[in-house]
């Protein structure tokens, strides 16, 4: 569907995006030293890009989340019959400010908690980071 789309492109760039960030940071010596040592390709990818990549597709993570909620929001503005972005527009339609900001509160909690979540795992996945 159309919403499932606007969701899709606004979210998934943040992490192509991120991921070749992340290749390009990468030390080429690095590479070069597991080669001399006899790495392979495999071992290339699981003991020097990955390690690597990792941090960059976490951020993306925590970017793509704000985004999708977005995308979710502007999908039921626009194009939806029920759901929370909907239910904001109608209820901004029919002056009852007081549910139209219960279902902004509601979704601003999601995306704390959201964003929060990714914040721990990302804690959790990298503890020699210091995550802002």
């Amino acid at each position: 569907s159309g919403k499932a789309a606007i969701v899709f492109f606004l979210a998934v760039f943040p992490f192509i995006f991120n991921t070749c960030a992340g290749v390009r940071v990468v030390d080429r010596r690095l590479i070069d030293v597991v080669r001399s040592l006899g790495g392979g390709e495999r071992d290339i990818y699981l003991k020097i890009l990955l390690p690597g990549v990792l941090p960059f597709i976490v951020a993306g993570a925590r970017i793509a989340v704000g985004r999708a909620m977005i995308a979710i929001l502007i999908g039921e503005f626009f194009a939806a019959s029920e759901g929370i972005g909907f239910a904001i527009s109608r209820f901004a339609d029919l002056f009852a400010i007081d549910k139209m900001f219960g279902c902004i509160l509601t979704v601003m909690v999601i995306a704390v908690i959201l964003t929060e979540g990714i914040r721990f795992a990302e804690r959790a996945a990298f503890p020699w980071r210091r995550v802002q």
